[in-house]
């Protein structure tokens, strides 16, 4: 739950890192568009001479009003002076893309080639305000553990909301670790192929959305199983070939009670008995969309499967169904679930 909004005179504010929590307190429900702590911290950095204030003042307007010309050329030339001030070397970097939002680096994006990119990480979070980045990806070729205990040797990043990581690649290990030091965090994702990346068991009380499209193996879901994620909304799997045909291991979604407001689920190479014991489960009759993001060779099967099942779904919106099937099972899933179906 969000806490309530305190005047800057109530807050014995020390230093950036007050501000930072404040406006990391202010993240979430109706509090979210409460921009009082982000004017409080921009009078507090302009009465210290500081760029970033009048940069946050342009940029807080732009968002009521986009199309202004007067404040879109105040945030061009703002940021002229802000940017290599705040990032100093690392600006014009190509290991790093940096979107400025409310006067701080809002959307920071790594690309980490080889191990010793690690360092850019390292000096990027030494810059002011680097702490208040709300969305942080990594991709690169292939990230290794390195980047987890760099990101661990930063400390607390209360304001980040979304974290992903992307290189198809990476094999950064487990994520458990960051956990406590991303206690905000609203969306999680990782889009690696190896399997020594995983979730391990996830404790974020304010996530809505975790996914990831690499095998999850047994050992994974078992940590997942154990998780603290009473607000998730989202969830996708990709799972491996020792789960595929084991819906015992996924029975903690199925029954809806760990995640009990889980309404889109997504689960790549699933086969028919995970989508049989899905139907007939207690989560099925609350899902708003489900999606389907390969068949594989049980293709035929499992759209058999799913289209009588169609009323086990009263809540559904949309099914998408991301695998070639025939003519026949197209028109099946069509008959039973109308214009809810999306194939292709």
């Amino acid at each position: 739950m969000s806490l309530p909004f305190a005047e800057p005179t109530r807050w014995a504010v020390r230093d950036e890192r007050d501000f930072e929590r404040a406006i990391a307190a202010h993240c979430f429900g109706e509090a979210a568009s409460d921009l009082r702590p982000w004017r409080a911290f921009a009078d507090w950095l302009s009465a210290r001479d500081d760029p970033r204030g009048a940069l946050m003042r342009v940029q807080l307007d732009l968002e009521h009003d986009a199309r202004n010309p007067a404040l879109l050329e105040d945030e061009r030339r703002l940021l002229a002076v802000v940017r290599p001030r705040l990032l100093g070397s690392l600006d014009g970097d190509e290991r790093i893309e940096c979107i400025f939002r409310r006067g701080m680096p809002g959307h920071v994006s790594f690309f980490i080639m080889e191990e010793r990119d690690c360092d850019v990480i390292q000096r990027f979070f030494a810059t002011p305000s680097a702490r208040g980045v709300h969305a942080l990806v990594i991709g690169g070729r292939r990230p290794t553990s390195r980047v987890i205990d760099t990101l661990l040797a930063v400390g607390e990043l209360p304001a980040l909301l979304t974290l992903a990581f992307t290189s198809w690649y990476g094999d950064v290990g487990s994520l458990e670790r960051l956990y406590p030091f991303v206690s905000n965090l609203r969306l999680l994702a990782v889009h690696h192929r190896e399997r020594g990346t995983t979730f391990g068991r996830v404790d974020l009380p304010h996530a809505v959305v975790l996914g990831g499209t690499q095998p999850q193996g047994r050992v994974d879901l078992d940590a997942l199983a154990r998780s603290a994620w009473p607000e998730l909304t989202s969830l996708s799997l990709c799972l491996g070939a020792d789960t595929r045909e084991t819906p015992s291991a996924l029975q903690f979604v199925f029954d809806g009670m760990a995640v009990p407001h889980l309404e889109r689920l997504s689960l790549g190479n699933a086969g028919v008995l995970v989508y049989a014991a899905l139907c007939v489960s207690p989560l099925a009759s609350r899902l708003q969309e489900l999606d389907v993001p390969d068949f594989g060779s049980a293709a035929e099967d499992i759209a058999n499967l799913l289209a009588p099942s169609a009323s086990a779904f009263p809540r559904l919106r949309r099914l998408s169904v991301r695998y070639e099937l025939s003519r026949a099972a197209q028109e099946r899933l069509i008959a039973s679930f109308g214009d809810r179906v999306c194939v292709g």
